[in-house]
C-alpha cells in the first residue's frame, strides 16, 4: 500500500470485522464495527466497494457524497438481465438505473461470471 493510502473497512457484524482485522495487519488499515455511513468521517474516498444492501438500494446519494472527484464506486451481486427470473422481467431495477443514469456518475456493467455482474462507476470530476 502506498504511504498516503488508507484502507477503511466497516461492517455491522462485530464477528466479521474481527475476522478481517485478524487477517490483515497493516498500520494504514482501519477496521470499524458499525453502520456503513459511519465511515464517512474518513472520506472522501478514491474507491468504495459497496456491499451493504441499503447503500445500493436506498442510500446511493450518500455513497456518491463519500466519493472523491474521479472516485470509483464498485457494486457487485447483480444478475445480468438475460438471466433475470421471469418475475423480474419488465420490472424496474432501481439500483441499476441509479448507477447508470446519475448525473454525477459515468458507469459500466461488467460480467464477473456468466450469471453475476458488477457495476463500476466513476464520479465525474
Amino acid at each position: 500500500m502506498s504511504p498516503e493510502a488508507e484502507l477503511v473497512s466497516i461492517d455491522n457484524s462485530f464477528e466479521r470485522i474481527e475476522k478481517v482485522r485478524g487477517g490483515i495487519h497493516h498500520k494504514q488499515a482501519i477496521f470499524l464495527h458499525g453502520d456503513w455511513k459511519e465511515a464517512a468521517v474518513h472520506g472522501p474516498f478514491k474507491l468504495i466497494f459497496a456491499d451493504a444492501a441499503s447503500a445500493k438500494q436506498k442510500e446511493g446519494e450518500d455513497l456518491i457524497k463519500m466519493l472523491d472527484q474521479n472516485g470509483v464506486l464498485f457494486m457487485d451481486d447483480f444478475t445480468p438481465e438475460e438471466h433475470f427470473p421471469e418475475e423480474w422481467k419488465g420490472k424496474p431495477d432501481t439500483v441499476r438505473e441509479f448507477g447508470f443514469h446519475h448525473a454525477l456518475m459515468a458507469s459500466a456493467e461488467i460480467l464477473l461470471t456468466s450469471k453475476c455482474a458488477a457495476i463500476i462507476a466513476v464520479k465525474k470530476g
